[in-house]
Parts: structure tokens; C-alpha cells; sequence
């Protein structure tokens, strides 16, 4: 009870000993001046106003909002410090540091921070459990592998991010789940084979990004590099990176048994290469391996990739692809410059189980394939599943065996907008495009389909409820022996000529019109 403004009188008197905080408290549930249109504003009016104002961040600054003050979003520190934060006493607390320290050790820490200029270094010397400690870099200073480690009692450690001192304790690498080539001791010289370490880190699951960092990172190994064979990973190729791969295998298998799910390769200027030095090497950039498994939400974006064999190819049919995305990506396959010359060379194949479960974007990407010793290969190829295809470039350079293959695609799948072009192209070959056993799909504005010497423009065949439009090609459209179209629309079409008169083959209940014939 306040009497006369200058007296308070309890109406319980407070016990020996407690602590009396008297101070103003400033409603900020309502206007001090209720301002009205066409009412005169008085001096005292905006006193009164602006004095609320003040009261309020006078009690802000004082530390005195309590409950009333909350974060609407994220406070962003700008690299500052929040110092003499107390211990937290319940769950929803924020811990002081001297407490994540307890927790992660099981002790008492004493606070010391120790540097050292590399790994060798910091395990030559005799630090205690508790001790952080800096490095400037991993085998030599200022190399890039600098990071910070905590010291803790005896235990295991890989040897690439966590490492056993001399004196059996061990440094365990601090980070986010986030780590770069370079803390994990991959040198990018070029030279130096990297294979163990990336599949260590790899597959580490308590780390969920590794980035390349400027540098050319050697994969050295006898067969396939790295296996994938876990979820949540991406793998950032950064501005001037590089990974070669010398050998006859893939650099990056994805996959084995059972289901995997949310892999990420980004490339942000970062590039995939077979060696110069080794032409003979029949390298695959990424193989989706395994037999009879699910494969959910991959992401190739932004790559760079130019092999001899495979750049992405599936292992057989035994992939289910769901959520795929192929964005923006550079993906060439030098078979003839490279190459032995026996097998095949394609830049992408997804030969799919045959399901409807396989679903893909793939977007705004480059193909070509580099063929001119053999007959054999696609630039790209899709056998099975739902995609959606647009604003892709398709390059044959040579040979080869089509441009591209779209097979049983079902209902949903749009191809669109896309380019399909052969150069130099000689020896006996197969229809440039290929559209087969579809249901329901849609092609459509699909251009510069290049025929060959003896192989034509368009190959159209066993398809029902299909529409394709808009179709342009310098060679012949035609139906492929034997197969039956159905209820499908050839709607707008250029080329030389189109061809139905094959043996037993048959258009049923659909439409062809629009076309010009330039031959």
C-alpha cells in the first residue's frame, strides 16, 4: 500500500534478511496519450508519450522486462560474446560453458587453451584432459587444416579427425557436424591419395557435410573409391577443387542394401576428372550401386564431371530412385580419347527396375559423350519411372549408339524443352531419340535431333495415352517394327520424313497432324 507517494506500508511484514526491490514498472499493454484525428496535441501529450517511451528502455536496459521481454527471431551476436552466463539450472536453460565442458568429459575441467602449429606437434607434447587446444594447420602451419580440439581421458580415435596424443589422451576434433577436406588431413596436392580418409570421413555419421576446399584431391585406389552406405550427407566441391580419380573403377558408389536416403553433391566451381596422365583408365564419376534397394533424395547439383566411361549410371536394374534431382550439372564422358575402346561410354544411364516408384527432376544440364571406336552408348538414358525432364542439352560427338532413350515412362512424366544433337556422327546407328513402352507421358518442344548416316531422327515405340509434340529433327520419324501406339498424338512435327509402313507395326485411336515434312 502506497501512501501519500512517499511511503509503502506492507501488509506482511517481509522476513529478516529479504531483499526489497522497489521500482516504477511501465504498462506496455497500453497508449499513455490515446491521440485522435482533429483533436489539438498539447505539449503535455507528447511529454507523456515520449516519458512511456523512456520508462520502457530505461526498464530494458536495467535488465527489468523480465517475462515481458522474448525474441520474436533469432538474435544474431555478430561474433560477440554473451559473458557471465550463469550455470543452468533447469532444461531449458542455456549451460555455461564450464558445464558443456563437465558434460563432455565426465569431470572437473580446468579452463586452458593451448596452440601448436600442427597435429605432430600436439601430440608430441603432454596436455592434460580438459586442455582445448588450437592448431594452425594439420601436417605443416597454415596449411588449411587448422582446427580445435578438446582434450579428453584415453580412448579411440581415427587418426584423421580425432587423434591419440603420446601420453594416451585423446583430442577429439570440436565442429558442428561440418568439416572440411583439410581437417581431416586430405592434402590437395594432387599427388597424395586421399581414398582411405574420404571413406573414413564419409562415412562418419556424426558428420553430416564435408567440403573440398580449393585444391586437387587424388583418389589413387585400385577399383571404386568411396562407398556411400548411410543418410543425411552432402559433399561440397568449392571454388578451384578438384577430384581425380585414377582408377578403373567409380569415385563415388552410392549405395548397397536396404534404403538410403537424403545424399547431396554440390558443386560450387569444384570439378571431377580423370587424370590426364592416365588416359587408359576407364573412370565413372558416381555409380548407384547395391542390388534391390531404395534410393531417396539424392541431389547432383552444379558438377563439373568429365570422365572416360560413366559419369552417373545405376548398377543394373536394381535402383529405386524416388526424389532424385540432376540440376545444372556439366557432364562429359571422353570414351573415344580416353577409353580403351571396349565397352561402352554414356554420361548417364538409369536402367530402373520396372516400377512406377522411380521419380526425378532433371534439370538444365549439359550431356555429351566423346564416341569414335565404337558403336555402343547413350549420352543420356532413363529406363522406368516418372521424371520430369526440361531445358537439358544433349551432345553425341561420333558414333555412339543414340542420343538419348527415354523408356517406359508413365503417367506424369513431362520431357520438355530440350535439345538433342549428334555431330560427326558415322558407322552403323540407332535412331537418334528414342520414346518407348511409355504410359501418359508427355514429350514435347524437343529439338536439333540429329540422325546419322544410316540411324534416323525419331524412334517411336510401344506407347499408349502418350502426347508428342512439337518435335524437330534433320533426319525421319518412324515406329519401330512390331510395336503398337495407342491413343496417342503426334502433334506438330519437322522432319524429312515419317515412316509407319514397318512391318507389323500399328497406330491405333490417335492423331497425327501438324507436321512438315522436309525431305
Amino acid at each position: 500500500i502506497i501512501n501519500n507517494n512517499s511511503q509503502v506500508q506492507f501488509t506482511v511484514a517481509p522476513d529478516v534478511g529479504v531483499t526489497i526491490d522497489i521500482r516504477r514498472e511501465q504498462d506496455d499493454n497500453s497508449v499513455e496519450v490515446d491521440y485522435q484525428d482533429t483533436k489539438q496535441i498539447k505539449e503535455k501529450h507528447l511529454d507523456n508519450s515520449n516519458k512511456a517511451l523512456y520508462y520502457l528502455l530505461h526498464e530494458l536496459f536495467d535488465g527489468w522486462l523480465g517475462n515481458r521481454f522474448k525474441l520474436r527471431k533469432n538474435l544474431d551476436a555478430n561474433n560477440k560474446k554473451i559473458v557471465n552466463i550463469g550455470d543452468a539450472t533447469s532444461g531449458t536453460d542455456v549451460p555455461s560453458y564450464q558445464q558443456v565442458l563437465d558434460i563432455v568429459t565426465g569431470g572437473v575441467i580446468t579452463l586452458t587453451s593451448l596452440e601448436y602449429d600442427t597435429i605432430a606437434h600436439m601430440k608430441a607434447t603432454d596436455v592434460s584432459a580438459g586442455v582445448l587446444v588450437q592448431t594452425r594447420g594439420y601436417y605443416n602451419l597454415n596449411d588449411k587444416g587448422g582446427s580445435t580440439y578438446l582434450i579428453v581421458g584415453t580412448g579411440t580415435a581415427d587418426g584423421y579427425l580425432d587423434h591419440i596424443l603420446d601420453n594416451g589422451n585423446v583430442a577429439r576434433l570440436i565442429h558442428d557436424s561440418t568439416v572440411t577436406a583439410y581437417q581431416a588431413g586430405m592434402l590437395g596436392d594432387g599427388v597424395t591419395d586421399i581414398t582411405a580418409r574420404a571413406q573414413s570421413i564419409m562415412s562418419n555419421t556424426d558428420i553430416s557435410k564435408v567440403t573440398f576446399l580449393k585444391g586437387s584431391y587424388y583418389f589413387a585406389g585400385g577399383g571404386n573409391s568411396v562407398l556411400i552406405d548411410r543418410n543425411d550427407l552432402e559433399v561440397v566441391l568449392a571454388v578451384g577443387s578438384t577430384l581425380i580419380q585414377d582408377s578403373t573403377g567409380a569415385m563415388f558408389v552410392i549405395g548397397s542394401l536396404g534404403s538410403i536416403s537424403n545424399i547431396t553433391f554440390t558443386g560450387k566451381g569444384g570439378k571431377i576428372r580423370n587424370p590426364v596422365s592416365n588416359h587408359g583408365s576407364e573412370t565413372t564419376g558416381f555409380l548407384l550401386g547395391g542390388n534391390g534397394y531404395t534410393l531417396d533424395m539424392l541431389t547432383l547439383q552444379g558438377l563439373d564431371i568429365y570422365v572416360s566411361k560413366y559419369g552417373v549410371v545405376s548398377n543394373g536394374r536394381s535402383v529405386t530412385l524416388t526424389n532424385m534431382v540432376v540440376t545444372k550439372n556439366r557432364i562429359i564422358v571422353n570414351f573415344a580419347g580416353w577409353g580403351s575402346g571396349a565397352g561402352i561410354g554414356q554420361p548417364f544411364d538409369m536402367n530402373l527396375p520396372d516400377v512406377t516408384g522411380s521419380t526425378a527432376i532433371i534439370t538444365e544440364n549439359y550431356f555429351k559423350l566423346y564416341n569414335t571406336v565404337t558403336t555402343k552408348g547413350d549420352c543420356f538414358k532413363w529406363t522406368s519411372g516418372v521424371i520430369n525432364y526440361s531445358d537439358n542439352q544433349c551432345v553425341l560427338e561420333g558414333q555412339g549408339q543414340t542420343i538419348a532413350v527415354f523408356s517406359k515412362m508413365y503417367q506424369g512424366s513431362k520431357i520438355s524443352d530440350s535439345s538433342f544433337k549428334g555431330t560427326n556422327r558415322s558407322g552403323t546407328l540407332e535412331d537418334a531419340l528414342q520414346l518407348n513402352a511409355s504410359t501418359g507421358a508427355v514429350f514435347s518442344n524437343l529439338t536439333g535431333i540429329t540422325g546419322g548416316t544410316t540411324g534416323g531422327g525419331v524412334q517411336i515405340g510401344d506407347n499408349t495415352d502418350c502426347e508428342i509434340k512439337n518435335i524437330v529433327t534433320d533426319s525421319t520419324i518412324r515406329q519401330t517394327a512390331g510395336t503398337t501406339c495407342t491413343n496417342c498424338i503426334l502433334d506438330g512435327f519437322v522432319a524429312t520424313q515419317i515412316v509407319f509402313t514397318e512391318a507389323t507395326a500399328a497406330w491405333n485411336n490417335g492423331a497425327i497432324k501438324n507436321g512438315t515434312l522436309t525431305g
